[in-house]
């Protein structure tokens, strides 16, 4: 990796391919990081479950390969990375083997095997560690005991100590990759993948008259187990938020449809971009709104505990990182007629006086900080 003019060889090893849209935008994001970073290279990704070609028009066909056995189908490379999402977790690691398990004629112990040996390069030689990254990547949600697993312990030990660089997604990741990784001294502070897609190509026609307040409900709003009384303040709260600005226009984003031929990313930008605010408790789409430059109100129950790749404490990590705080809702006080009053008030504070634009400097800074790190210590 001397030469930083010859062309560069990059395996991406991503997590399990899906069509949905957080986890789309994190690997396409991949291509432009490159992109600012590198004058020549050949991106390749890879997935430890199954090969896959998913088309995303107007955006870019993903084309996965099969991982099976790194040391013979990576050693060429000059650079691999280990892409985003919670892929080093322990919780994530057994819950891919079960899945593997489940879904093949391996056993347990063999699927374990197989992601350990892909997902950690467990027994892998050490000069295939000493090209490896990860990039964007979780593991806060280990618990003490995770972390002293023999055997989880004793390979990403070996990974993180060999690695050439770390940058998770969130400090706290970060402060642990130090516990596992004591000797390396390249550990930095990511931020989510999804924030380096590059959508300026991608025509719009025009914001449309009058103030429009959007909206997107995933897991938090209508996957919970007291989703009516949920549905219903949330409810209440965005035809609130709408009269305060005197708006007429809400419009759902749809982020979550799945297996038709609506569910293309494009389609979800456009209906954000024509959005003058947004409210939302889906993760990557808060991520997708702030990249496009429309401030986006993100719901999250504050009673949750963070120790799992789904709950939303990974929402209010986020909104700290990039100062947002004014824009996080804990659902639990919108049952309060009087809290809500405050929170519309605050939000709305927020909007005329334009302190968004502030989120959107500093998300662009943290990008900034991060590339330049990128290039720095890999090429």
């Amino acid at each position: 990796m001397e030469n930083e003019d010859s062309m560069k060889k990059v395996a991406l090893i991503c997590a399990r391919t899906s069509q949905n849209l957080g986890m789309v935008s994190v690997d396409l994001a991949g291509e432009d990081l490159l992109k600012n970073t590198l004058k020549e290279y050949r991106l390749d990704r890879f997935c430890i479950e199954e090969s896959r070609v998913i088309e995303q028009k107007k955006m870019g066909t993903l084309n996965y390969t099969y991982l099976f056995d790194p040391q013979k189908q990576l050693s060429e490379y000059d650079l691999i990375i280990f892409w985003g999402d919670f892929l080093h977790a322990y919780k994530h690691i057994e819950e891919i083997a079960l899945r593997i398990s489940n879904n093949s004629e391996k056993s347990i112990q063999e699927a374990k095997h197989h992601v350990y040996k892909t997902f950690l390069f467990e027994d892998l030689p050490e000069k295939l560690l000493k090209k490896t990254a990860t990039i964007g990547g979780t593991i806060y949600i280990n618990s003490i005991k995770n972390n002293y697993n023999t055997r989880y312990k004793n390979a990403i030990s070996r990974l993180y100590t060999n690695c050439v660089l770390i940058a998770h997604r969130e400090p706290y990741s970060s402060i642990m990759s130090a516990l596992f990784a004591k000797t390396n001294k390249n550990i930095i502070n990511g931020i989510d993948n999804a924030f380096f897609l590059n959508t300026d190509n991608l025509l719009f026609a025009g914001k449309t008259d009058g103030f429009t307040v959007g909206y997107a409900m995933g897991r938090a709003v209508n996957m919970n187990n007291k989703t009516s009384w949920v549905r219903f303040v949330t409810k209440r709260f965005i035809k609130k938020l709408a009269k305060r600005f005197d708006s007429k226009k809400i419009i759902d984003i749809d982020w979550l449809i799945r297996g038709k031929s609506s569910n293309l990313l494009s389609d979800k930008i456009e209906k954000i971009r024509d959005c003058d605010i947004v409210v939302t408790d889906i993760y990557h789409c808060a991520i997708t709104c702030w990249r496009e430059k429309t401030p986006v109100v993100c719901l999250g129950f504050g009673l949750q505990v963070a120790d799992s790749s789904v709950h939303d404490k990974k929402k209010e990590i986020l909104y700290n990182i990039i100062q947002a705080q004014n824009y996080y809702v804990y659902i639990e006080h919108l049952i309060f007629n009087k809290k809500t009053k405050r929170i519309i008030y605050k939000i709305a504070e927020e909007i005329d006086s334009k302190n968004y634009e502030m989120v959107f400097e500093n998300i662009q800074q943290q990008k900034n900080n991060i590339m330049a790190s990128f290039k720095s210590k890999l090429f």
